[in-house]
C-alpha cells in the first residue's frame, strides 16, 4: 500500500513538472533537443567511502530507449536467464566475486536490482522527472518513473521506481517483479561535510513451473502454443526480497582548501536478503536469507583528483546472519582494508577477513597498472590510445548454501574449504570506440552442484576475451560485446565459447531535422554450450550435461524517434525466429518467447 502511495506521488510529481512548464511556456522554448537535461547530473556512491565523486549526466542517447530490459543493453554482460526477462539469471562471463559479499545464496537479480553501487544520488538545481512504459503482444509489460529535486541548498531527493510484470509463454508462469529506492545527499557549501543515504526494497515474485518436461517436445512442436505444454510443476512460486539502507559520510580535516590532511569517512549499512519458496507438494516453506550489519571508518587523501599518492586506510566491522527454514548462524567480522596508488598510474588495495569462523583469513589483493602505452592528440592532448594491466589474487570462502542447509525438504552439513582465484588482464582502449581486454584465471576448488544436488569441486585455468565497441561510421551506429571463453576443465565450468551482442542502426531526422530519429536492427548470440539448469527449490543455477542449448542467432528489429522531451520506439522481437529450427532455449527445459511487437514511450521533463 505504501509503495502504491509513493508511486502516485512520484506521477503527480511528473504531471505538475509539466503543466508547470506548460504553463509559463518556457517547456517548449528550452527543450527542443533535450539540452536542459545537460545540467543534470547524478553520481554513484563507491561500496566503501564517500568523498569525491565523478559526476554523469542524464543519458540523453535515443538508442537506450529500446532497451526496455537491462539484459538488453548490448554493453552489459552476456546473461542466461529463463522463459521470460525478469526471471533468476546468471551471468555468462566469468568475473571474480566480491570479497565482502557475504550471501546464503548467489544474487539472482542482478541485472535489475538498485544496489549501493547504482543509486543515483543527484545534483541538480532544477526538479528533474522522468516516465518510461513499454508493453507488446508478448504480455510483457515494464514501468520506470523517478523523480529527482533540490529540497535545500546542497540537499537532493531522489526516488526511483521501476516494475516488470509478464504473464509468461509457459502455463503457471508469470513475473511480478518491483524494484524501488530513495536516495538523499547533502554537500556543505565549503564542501567540508557531505553524506548520502539510501534506502532500497526488491521484490521479485514469480510463479515457477519448473520448465517443460523435456526439451524435445518443443523442438518437435508436439503442441500448438507454449501455455498448453505440460510443466514440471503445477503450483509453485518463489518471491525474492531485499530491504537495505546505507549512510555514508565524510568529513575533511582541514578548513584550508590548499592543505590537505585527509577526510575521515563513516558509513553505516544494514541489508536483508530473503528467498522464500513453497510447490503444491509442499506442507512447509523453504526460505533462505542473509542479514548483514556492517560498521565501516576510514581515513582517506583523496579529497580531489590531482592528488599524487592517494591513500586509503580503513576497517570493517561486520555481523553476519545466516538463516534456513531450521536453523540460523551469526558470525563477526573484521576486515583491515589499505588502498594506494599513484598518480593515475599505479594503484595497489588489500583487504583480509578475521573471524572466529569459516570466513577467517579470506583475503583479496588487487594491482592495476595504466597508461603502459599511451598516445595522446596533437590538438587537445586528450587520449587516443591506452593500454593497461590489472592482476588479483583472492582466497573466499563458498557462498554458505554450499556447506550448510536445513529445510523441511533438504538438508545437508558439507564440509568446504575455501575458493583461490588468480588472474590478471591486459586491457587496450582506442578513445571510447573500442575496449579489448585479454584474461586469464587459474580457479582452485570451485564450488557447485550438480542436477541431484550432489556437490562438487574443480580446478581450471580459464581465458577469456572481451571485446566492447560503441563508433559510428557516418550516419551508422554501431554498439556490442563479444566475450570468448575457454576453460581448460570444461567440467568445472559451463561457458559459452562466444558470446557476442551487437547493435547496429542508421541515424537520420524526419520534418526537416527537427525530429531525430533511428531504425535497426538488434543480435544475439551464443555458441552450442552445456548450460546449467535451473532448480526451483534451491533458485539455483545447477550444473548438467545432457542438453545443449544456444547456436541460433535472435535478432529485433526497432524503430525510435524523439520529440523534443518524448521519445517512442516501437520493435519486431525475434524475427528469426521464422527462419531457424524450433529449438531456442535460454536454460533447458525453458523455452525463449517467440515473435512478438513491442512498443514504448519515454517522458522526460526539467523545471
Amino acid at each position: 500500500m505504501k509503495i502504491r502511495i509513493l508511486l502516485l506521488f512520484l506521477i503527480l510529481s511528473v504531471a505538475c513538472s509539466y503543466l508547470r512548464g506548460q504553463a509559463s511556456g518556457e517547456l517548449s522554448s528550452t527543450l527542443k533537443s533535450d539540452t536542459n537535461l545537460q545540467s543534470i547530473f547524478y553520481f554513484h556512491a563507491t561500496k566503501t567511502d564517500y568523498v569525491s565523486d565523478t559526476l554523469f549526466r542524464v543519458n540523453d542517447d535515443l538508442s537506450s530507449l529500446h532497451y526496455y530490459d537491462p539484459m538488453l543493453n548490448p554493453q552489459n554482460s552476456f546473461w542466461q536467464y529463463l522463459s521470460v526477462m525478469g526471471t533468476p539469471s546468471v551471468n555468462l562471463i566469468y568475473s571474480s566475486p566480491d570479497i565482502l559479499d557475504y550471501q546464503r545464496q548467489a544474487n539472482n537479480y542482478l541485472p535489475y536490482i538498485f544496489s549501493k553501487e547504482n543509486v543515483k544520488y543527484f545534483q541538480n538545481n532544477k526538479a528533474y522527472s522522468a516516465f518510461s512504459y513499454n508493453a507488446g503482444t508478448d504480455a510483457q509489460q515494464y514501468f520506470d518513473v523517478i523523480f529527482a529535486r533540490n529540497v535545500y541548498k546542497g540537499l537532493n531527493l531522489a526516488t526511483e521506481y521501476k516494475v516488470n510484470y509478464a504473464d509468461g509463454n509457459l502455463n503457471n508462469s508469470q513475473v511480478m517483479n518491483q524494484f524501488f529506492n530513495v536516495a538523499l545527499n547533502y554537500i556543505s557549501p565549503t564542501g567540508r561535510y557531505r553524506n548520502n543515504a539510501s534506502f532500497i526494497h526488491s521484490r521479485a515474485y514469480i510463479l515457477e513451473n519448473g520448465g517443460i518436461l523435456t526439451d524435445s517436445m518443443f523442438i518437435n512442436s508436439e503442441y500448438s502454443s507454449m501455455e498448453t505444454y505440460p510443466t514440471r510443476l503445477n503450483a509453485g512460486w518463489s518471491k525474492w526480497k531485499t530491504n537495505e539502507f546505507y549512510f555514508n559520510q565524510s568529513f575533511r580535516l582541514s578548513q584550508d582548501t590548499k592543505k590537505n590532511y585527509g577526510a575521515l569517512v563513516h558509513s553505516v549499512s544494514w541489508e536483508k536478503y530473503a528467498r522464500l519458496y513453497n510447490d503444491e507438494n509442499k506442507v512447509f516453506l523453504d526460505s533462505l536469507a542473509t542479514t548483514l550489519q556492517r560498521n565501516s571508518l576510514y581515513w582517506t587523501n583523496l579529497v580531489s583528483s590531482d592528488i599524487l599518492i592517494p591513500l586509503h586506510f580503513g576497517i570493517n566491522a561486520d555481523n553476519i546472519s545466516f538463516r534456513d527454514s531450521l536453523q540460523k548462524k551469526t558470525f563477526t567480522n573484521i576486515s583491515p582494508h589499505i588502498k594506494a596508488a599513484y598518480k593515475n598510474k599505479i594503484s595497489l588495495s588489500f583487504i583480509k577477513t578475521f573471524s572466529d569462523n569459516s570466513y577467517n583469513n579470506d583475503y583479496q589483493f588487487d594491482a592495476a597498472l595504466n597508461n603502459l602505452f599511451i598516445k595522446k592528440s596533437y590538438k587537445d592532448s586528450s587520449i587516443v590510445f591506452d593500454a593497461y594491466i590489472k592482476a588479483n589474487i583472492q582466497n573466499k570462502r563458498a557462498d554458505y548454501i554450499f556447506s550448510h542447509y536445513f529445510t523441511e525438504n533438504l538438508s545437508w552439513d558439507n564440509k568446504t574449504g575455501k575458493t583461490s582465484s588468480k588472474s590478471v588482464t591486459l586491457g587496450f582502449r582506442l578513445k571510447k570506440l573500442i575496449n579489448v581486454e585479454l584474461s586469464y584465471f587459474n580457479i582452485g576448488n570451485r564450488y557447485f552442484f550438480d542436477s541431484t544436488l550432489a556437490m562438487h569441486k574443480a580446478n581450471t585455468d580459464l581465458f577469456q576475451v572481451n571485446i566492447k565497441n560503441k563508433f559510428n561510421l557516418k550516419r551508422f551506429s554501431f554498439c556490442g560485446l563479444l566475450s570468448l571463453q575457454k576453460a581448460e576443465n570444461e567440467n568445472a565450468i559451463h561457458l559459452p565459447l562466444l558470446a557476442f551482442k551487437e547493435s547496429v542502426y542508421y541515424n537520420f531526422f524526419m520534418m526537416k531535422g527537427k525530429l531525430p530519429a533511428q531504425i535497426g536492427i538488434d543480435l544475439n548470440y551464443t555458441t552450442s554450450y552445456y548450460a546449467d539448469m535451473y532448480n526451483p527449490l534451491t533458485g539455483m543455477f545447477v550444473w548438467q550435461d545432457k542438453m545443449k542449448i544456444g547456436n541460433h542467432v535472435y535478432a529485433d528489429f526497432f524503430f525510435s524517434m524523439r520529440v523534443k522531451s518524448f521519445s517512442l520506439f516501437a520493435s519486431l522481437t525475434h524475427i528469426s525466429s521464422f527462419l531457424q529450427s524450433h529449438d531456442y532455449f535460454n536454460t533447458p527445459l525453458y523455452p525463449h518467447n517467440g515473435f512478438a511487437f513491442r512498443y514504448g514511450i519515454s517522458w522526460r521533463f526539467t523545471d
